[in-house]
């Protein structure tokens, strides 16, 4: 284990200065999530490029990372029964209903969009 972290050391170091982070905004992910929508008949395209799968795997992290990190926190509160198909398709349309949204960060796009579909409701006071 000691070894890996030195090569992994060595190799950061090695290249100079590291890379910008890359932001991503709302615009890929809207973009990205249409293409991972599942039709109506159920079948994707068979066409599918290595683009297209590597923006289906974009929109799928960010839509389960978001749903299931801020979820669980009770930042807003998903039905028991909801399908992964489900939130991606609330992302592309709270994103298709609001376009401003797109120039957020992708993370804030998806939880700005559950948020608004899956508010939590307070219970009253007794």
């Amino acid at each position: 284990m000691k070894i890996v972290a030195g090569i992994v050391g060595i190799l950061m170091f090695a290249g100079g200065s590291t890379p910008p982070a890359v932001q991503q905004d709302g615009h890929k992910l809207y973009a990205a999530c249409a293409k991972a929508q599942v039709p109506q008949d159920g079948k994707h395209n068979s066409h599918f490029d290595h683009d297209d799968y590597y923006a289906i795997g974009y929109c799928d992290g960010i839509v389960q990372g978001v749903s299931e990190a801020l979820g669980n926190q009770k930042r807003f509160c998903l039905p028991k029964d909801i399908r992964f198909s489900q939130l991606t398709q609330v992302v592309v349309e709270y994103l298709q209903a609001y376009p401003g949204q797109r120039d957020q960060r992708a993370s804030q796009a998806a939880y700005n969009a559950f948020l608004h579909r899956y508010p939590c409701m307070k219970k009253p006071s007794s």
